[in-house]
């Protein structure tokens, strides 16, 4: 499986044509999403943070606890036939 995004912003007769953002590719097929196709879809949110580390143990760096709302995966990958599970 490939999951990808990539800048393509054509213009066709003057016309934004929407761009596809993100494409996901299982064995043969192909899902091509774009921003429109995207904020249809239900989302979810939940809070969550990082740890960042260095090498020296006292370099350890807690991010704050930031609200997230987006896609999940399971959802954009429903419209894939046949992934196992």
């Amino acid at each position: 499986m490939t999951i990808g995004c990539i800048d393509n912003n054509e213009k066709s007769n003057g016309y934004s044509i929407s761009s596809v953002l993100l494409t996901i590719t299982f064995d043969d097929y192909k899902v091509n999403y774009t921003l429109d196709d995207i904020e249809i879809l239900e989302t979810s949110s939940g809070t969550g943070g990082y740890i960042k580390t260095k090498l020296l143990p006292e370099s350890i760096v807690i991010s704050d606890i930031i609200e997230y709302k987006g896609v999940s995966l399971p959802t954009l990958l429903d419209k894939i036939p046949n992934i196992p599970d």
